[in-house]
């Protein structure tokens, strides 16, 4: 599974109003993420199925 926030360009990534924690329950831990400079503004989250 695929995850891809979009950022409002914050230091800390995660823009207020798109939280994780909004979109889906998290699950244990994500495997891999790649983050872009914090004014390109995404997150992208790779999940491995069990």
């Amino acid at each position: 599974m695929v995850e891809i926030y979009l950022t409002d360009g914050l230091p800390n990534g995660i823009a207020p109003a798109v939280k994780p924690d909004d979109i889906k329950p998290l699950v244990a831990p994500f495997t891999q993420e790649w983050r872009s400079t914090p004014t390109q503004g995404y997150i992208i989250r790779l999940w491995l199925s069990n």
